[in-house]
């Protein structure tokens, strides 16, 4: 979780709300802050938290204030004691866990890899940040902070698979031939000479040119099957040879 929080996002995942603090009603103080904070953190993290060091000093005191409490009481709270599982089952109980862990990640990968993916912005913080809003939107939970990045990388990997399979089904086997002798730098036409600057109006570079040509000229591509992907995709699938 980044340590550094803007007001607005203070306002908008850590404000508790009136039937939150319904909740926190005859408990001892430090217990009231150990539940408000763990609640609040189960609900943008959605896993528990498990340490008094995991949560960024700005966001506990942002709570403390609403309690009218001391920051420091947090650290009095026992997150191994009984007092903490129970509290734990309170939070899932009141938030209304609907999918378990395993159900959970194939919701995720499977979202990922048909709806967010093919967008073809991979960066990793963004991918995180939708798939934490898209599991608190589906009150569904992970055991741990790196499966979720455990599953990008995996919904990345499976999303470039499905995408080279289409695109490798879609060519017949003589354009098959000419692409891969363009990877294995044929002599006319490699992906080497292809980025090479023309030359010289020369007869040599005027006919090696008009090779290369005619041998582009034969690969038949079906660009249909590009339809519905982004630039940016693309971009990025030529990055991948």
């Amino acid at each position: 979780m980044k340590n550094n929080w803007i007001e607005e996002e203070l306002e908008e995942f850590w404000n508790l709300s009136i039937q939150e603090l319904e909740l926190l009603k005859n408990r001892k103080d430090f217990n009231k802050l150990g539940f408000a904070v763990s609640l609040k953190y189960y609900q943008y993290m959605f896993t528990h938290i498990t340490s008094n060091t995991l949560i960024p000093k700005p966001v506990l005191k942002y709570i403390a204030v609403q309690l009218k409490l001391d920051y420091r009481l947090f650290y009095q709270y026992d997150f191994n004691g009984r007092t903490a599982k129970r509290d734990r089952d309170e939070v899932k109980e009141h938030i209304g866990v609907t999918y378990n862990v395993t159900i959970a990640a194939e919701m995720l990968k499977k979202w990922l890899v048909e709806e967010i993916i093919p967008s073809g912005n991979h960066d990793m913080d963004y991918l995180k940040t939708l798939s934490y809003s898209y599991l608190r939107k589906k009150k569904a939970r992970l055991p741990k902070i790196e499966s979720i990045s455990r599953i990008i990388r995996s919904s990345l990997s499976e999303f470039e698979r499905r995408f080279f399979t289409s695109l490798n089904k879609s060519l017949d086997e003589e354009t098959k031939t000419v692409l891969c002798s363009i990877v294995e730098n044929d002599d006319v036409l490699s992906l080497k000479n292809l980025k090479e600057e023309i030359g010289s109006a020369n007869v040599n570079n005027i006919l090696h040119e008009t090779q290369k040509y005619r041998k582009l000229k034969n690969i038949k591509l079906p660009v249909e099957i590009l339809n519905g992907y982004t630039l940016k995709l693309l971009d990025k699938s030529w990055a991948f040879q």
